[in-house]
């Protein structure tokens, strides 16, 4: 009897590593999902979060929460167009690009709690993260012109797909002049004419650069405006007489 016993939880262990090996894996992964509380609006957040896109291009098509009286995805620099997760590739959910906007009821969502939260990719389905409330120790950028930097010698910028862009991706070149890539740890000090840059895809921040070459991974076809801007070491946007350095390229993806 004990050895009929001890086969049986042989072959029930070898079906479960089989069933668990053959689950498929997911190719979106959600992380360092953070809400910053608005100012002077404490049931109103700012929610921002990373997008680990290990397969195809995607369309981030909606948001929820179970415990959110409301929650939304604003684009206010990309326009009416979708949101598109280029394929192979990791982006922002952004306080300076397209991000989420959350209204809790002011008691479920105290300083260092975590609510959960379902993002909906068109043609894929639900992808689960909970969000932190960071809002006692987060620093929210300032992206905006309005605290940018002018400086003698301004930069400049020029972006360019030698190879163009397909629903493979592509590479892009970013020309500078006046301005020197730098690496630089968070928050360090400014100096002039140097710093990194930020690339945005129909609003959707895809991150930073730091060099002048860059690959945007696969799309659906449509039309993308690509806008690339150059900033400070401490995250601030370069200036040229009040506007933001900065160069857009638009193209299409064919059907």
């Amino acid at each position: 009897m004990k050895r009929i016993i001890a086969v049986a939880l042989m072959i029930g262990v070898g079906l479960a590593a089989l069933y668990m090996t053959g689950l498929p894996k997911s190719d979106i992964v959600l992380t360092n999902a953070r809400a910053v509380q608005v100012d002077g609006r404490p049931n109103m957040f700012m929610v921002t979060m990373t997008i680990q896109n290990d397969g195809g291009p995607v369309v981030l098509s909606s948001v929820s929460s179970p415990q959110a009286m409301s929650v939304s995805v604003m684009n206010p620099f990309g326009g009416d167009g979708p949101i598109i997760i280029p394929g192979g590739t990791t982006s922002e959910i952004a306080m300076d690009g397209a991000h989420i906007m959350l209204m809790t009821d002011g008691q479920s969502f105290s300083e260092g709690s975590l609510l959960p939260m379902t993002v909906t990719f068109a043609d894929y389905g639900d992808v689960s993260t909970r969000v932190l409330n960071a809002s006692a120790d987060a620093m929210a950028m300032d992206h905006s012109a309005g605290n940018g930097v002018q400086v003698a010698n301004t930069p400049t910028i020029a972006i360019s797909a030698p190879e163009g862009m397909t629903a493979d991706g592509g590479e892009l070149l970013v020309e500078t002049g006046n301005f020197v890539f730098r690496q630089a740890a968070e928050m360090v000090p400014h100096v002039d004419n140097e710093g990194h840059a930020h690339v945005y895809l129909n609003g959707l921040k895809l991150g930073r650069l730091y060099g002048s070459t860059t690959r945007i991974g696969s799309l659906l076809p449509g039309q993308y405006t690509l806008d690339i801007s150059l900033n400070t070491n401490d995250h601030r946007p370069y200036l040229d007489d009040g506007d933001t350095v900065s160069d857009t390229m638009t193209f299409t993806v064919p059907e």
